[in-house]
């Protein structure tokens, strides 16, 4: 049994890390719509641990989640973001690593390009993540999942259709533990 489905990755924004640490809530929120479905998150945030994330995310990948989930920012953070990425690669090619965040949502079909970026959550979260959980355990196609875009195992980039905007009140509390 894996002590880990889903792993999240908030990786380090670049040289304002030691200035002022956040929660990261975006994360932390599609954490939350995970879990309560059944799956269990674990989230790294390379910013609180600038030197044992790569132990602890070579830790979780070992145990063959579901997708490795990286959030990135344009600018300083998708360096760390590839690192990371670069991690999972390496430690067992066949993880999916799903990105998501404002770079990656606003460049998906530049960023799906990449060697290291196998899906892309565009837009909000919560909905599309929790759906490639299942989807990933399932073994049901990606395509009815809306609002990703992916590499096919033949290579062709596909887009799916935007979902439609999630309701706050369908968005379980933020896990703080």
């Amino acid at each position: 049994m894996n002590n880990v489905d889903v792993v999240i990755v908030e990786p380090k924004t670049g040289f304002l890390d030691y200035a002022s640490k956040r929660l990261p809530l975006g994360v932390m929120s599609v954490a939350g719509m995970i879990r309560s479905k059944g799956f269990k998150v674990k989230i790294i945030d390379q910013r609180i641990d600038p030197h044992g994330w790569k132990k602890e995310l070579e830790y979780c990948v070992n145990q063959n989640p579901l997708f490795v989930g990286i959030s990135s920012m344009t600018g300083t953070q998708i360096n760390h973001a590839l690192k990371a990425a670069s991690v999972v690669r390496n430690v067992d090619n066949k993880i999916p690593i799903v990105w998501g965040g404002v770079h990656p949502s606003l460049t998906a079909l530049q960023t799906i390009e990449h060697p290291l970026v196998d899906v892309i959550v565009m837009g909000e979260g919560e909905r599309s993540a929790t759906q490639l959980a299942e989807a990933y355990k399932n073994n049901i196609s990606l395509e009815t999942i809306p609002s990703i875009c992916y590499k096919k195992d033949d290579g062709i980039v596909k887009v799916t259709d935007s979902a439609p905007q999630i309701k706050l009140d369908d968005i379980p509390e933020i896990p703080y533990d």
